[in-house]
């Protein structure tokens, strides 16, 4: 895909991360999600209100150094953050997607090619299948969107809205359904449409039934977390990080969400002893989960053959 398309996919993203970002810091636990998003942007310490060359996504926070123009007020880093990693989902999900299906802008932009050597049905057949792809890749898009919303609410409230939990849920069934789809039209293999881990996949009993494998996977993380909320009495793991992994492992399944959920705790410890070592937790601080949850999400996505692959090569073995 030509590199232009990559820089409007960019600038596409940051501007959609601004209005993230109004979403966030307007949230209240009390109401829902979108409820106070209407309404013109102003300063969080003066309450003036912004010019829009202050609200430009990035730009407007580096001119005027992270600070507010009239009272000089510091700005959290929170609005370029979620920005910038708005415009990156924006950029590495099509690139993943391009990646692992080469075909996909072919099939879907140009006409039956009268000098190819194979037949129009299952040219039209591959047509499909790259549509179902392209909507898979969209679909992921908003599930790396609602995740920057999740993580970032979590940190700074310590608590996931039971509205995202719910638009998971829905988007997970959206994934299932897509991935029956494509598999109506018998295309295997592949990164976004099968496991991220790909062949390692069928070490862990992975499934080529995409209800079963979704149930699976959702119903072993909750499952499993569920466990700790209730053995911890909710000190070690809320409920809400429960009912957060049930729309992962329908997005997921398994054993992709799992391994998400283990990647998760790794991540979380390395973190929280960086912290502890630091001095900014102690020991009975509570840590939001979901974020580090959104990162073993993330690594799976990305790189989750690499991750396995790379485990098993310390015991010589490869898929």
């Amino acid at each position: 895909m030509p590199g232009w398309i990559y820089i409007f996919l960019f600038l596409f993203g940051i501007c959609i991360g601004s209005f993230l970002n109004v979403v966030i810091l307007r949230y209240e636990p009390d109401k829902h999600i979108l409820k106070n998003v209407g309404g013109r942007s102003r300063c969080p310490h003066c309450r003036r209100v912004l010019k829009w060359y202050e609200l430009i996504p990035l730009l407007s926070f580096a001119f005027q150094k992270g600070r507010c123009r009239t009272c000089r007020a510091r700005l959290t880093w929170q609005y370029p953050l979620v920005e910038f990693l708005s415009g990156l989902v924006f950029v590495a999900v099509p690139w993943v997607a391009l990646r692992n299906n080469p075909g996909v802008i072919t099939y879907l932009l140009h006409p039956f090619p009268t000098s190819s050597a194979i037949s129009q049905s299952f040219y039209h057949s591959l047509r499909l299948v790259a549509v179902g792809n392209t909507a898979l890749a969209g679909l992921w898009i908003v599930v790396f969107l609602a995740l920057i919303v999740i993580a970032t609410i979590d940190l700074r409230l310590k608590i996931i809205p039971d509205e995202l939990n719910v638009f998971l849920a829905i988007l997970g069934i959206g994934a299932i359904l897509i991935k029956y789809f494509l598999r109506g039209f018998s295309f295997s293999g592949g990164h976004i449409q099968g496991s991220f881990l790909e062949s390692y996949a069928t070490l862990f009993g992975f499934t080529g039934n995409v209800w079963l494998n979704a149930l699976v996977g959702a119903g072993s993380v909750v499952v499993f977390l569920g466990i700790i909320h209730f053995f911890s009495r909710g000190r070690a793991m809320g409920f809400g990080d429960v009912k957060f992994s049930f729309g992962i492992g329908l997005l997921m399944g398994w054993p992709d969400a799992a391994v998400a959920i283990l990647l998760s705790f790794i991540v979380g410890s390395i973190i929280s002893l960086f912290l502890l070592a630091i001095g900014k937790e102690k020991l009975k601080s509570k840590l939001p989960f979901a974020p580090f949850i959104v990162l073993g999400i993330t690594l799976v996505y990305f790189f989750g053959y690499d991750i396995i692959n790379g485990y098993f090569r310390l015991f010589g073995v490869q898929i």
